[in-house]
């Protein structure tokens, strides 16, 4: 192997939920899952958040299925998404996003539930 080997993400151990979840960082062939746009819409940054957060836990848990990852309450992105942004070393910039979709995600528990 060449030097470079030793540019591979290492994984940390994040208390998520009160589970400990060892968190492995996403590789270069992996970034488009890291564009968040800010100015998109919200709905778009949400979308996005997902599907970063489900590589995130895929890659970590590989026998993770997507409806565990679809049933995780929404009470744990905030953990998530922090963890994540710890884990690849984000800036301020980062945080800025984490309380954007925060405040998305509170508008929307406080409507309720989506009438059907």
């Amino acid at each position: 192997m060449s030097k470079l080997s030793q540019l591979q993400g290492k994984g940390q151990i994040f208390k998520i939920g009160g589970i400990d979840l060892e968190l492995k960082p996403l590789r270069i062939d992996e970034i488009e899952v890291l564009s968040i746009d800010d100015k998109a819409p919200m709905e778009e940054q949400m979308k996005q958040s997902r599907r970063l957060i489900s590589k995130v836990l895929k890659n970590s848990v590989p026998d993770t299925t997507d409806e565990e990852i679809n049933n995780i309450s929404l009470e744990h992105m905030q953990q998530l998404m922090e963890a994540i942004m710890k884990l690849h070393k984000f800036t301020k910039e980062g945080d800025e996003r984490i309380n954007k979709l925060k405040d998305a995600i509170k508008a929307k528990q406080s409507k309720g539930p989506n009438p059907k």
